[in-house]
């Protein structure tokens, strides 16, 4: 779950807003800054630099992705009876939402791989 942690950020901030996303950010930002450092990435304030710098570009595309994925594939029906008295709405994902969380994964290993 670890990885899903940086880019999972951005529901968090475009649902929950900015400051329940930074208060889940920040942590991630050093957890991976101290393991960065342990791991003879270079000094610690280069591993933090750097965690800090992949963790919000994936926060970015986060939030952009959840945006994208809650616009496009939920929606809502609406169903009229026959005689037109009553109608019923039925609201709901075209696809799970475990595939955000799979897309969010997969977006995480590849943007921190790439920085």
């Amino acid at each position: 779950m670890g990885v899903l942690g940086d880019v999972a950020v951005g529901p968090v901030i475009a649902f929950g807003g900015l400051i329940a996303g930074l208060f889940i950010l920040f942590p991630i930002i050093l957890v991976e800054g101290v393991v960065m450092w342990l791991m003879k990435w270079g000094s610690i304030g280069m591993a933090l630099r750097d965690s800090a710098l992949a963790n919000i570009v994936s926060t970015v595309i986060g939030v952009i992705g959840a945006f994208l994925f809650y616009n496009t594939l939920y929606g809502c029906t609406v169903q009229v009876s026959a005689d037109g008295t009553q109608r019923v709405e039925q609201c709901g994902f075209a696809v799970s939402p475990l595939l955000g969380l799979l897309l969010a994964a997969i977006a995480s290993i590849l943007i921190e791989g790439f920085f």
